[in-house]
């Protein structure tokens, strides 16, 4: 089956939208996903910093408790 110029192009131009459409879904999935990974980001930054602000209390209790027993 032969196709004609007109339908070729016709195709074409079919074919261009759909890419376009494409390009569009996909560049707002990756800005969704950039975002979702900046947060996931600065949670875990919080999370460090709150981990080691427990593990400094967590170290100054021990230090207190050990300097009470001693004799």
């Amino acid at each position: 089956m032969s196709t004609t110029p007109k339908d070729a192009v016709q195709r074409v131009m079919t074919e261009n939208t759909t890419l376009k459409r494409q390009i569009q879904q996909l560049t707002s999935e990756r800005r969704s996903l950039e975002d979702r990974l900046k947060g996931a980001r600065e949670n875990n930054r919080f999370l460090d910093k709150r981990a080691a602000e427990l593990e400094a209390q967590l170290a100054e209790l021990l230090t207190q408790s050990r300097a009470m027993d001693l004799p």
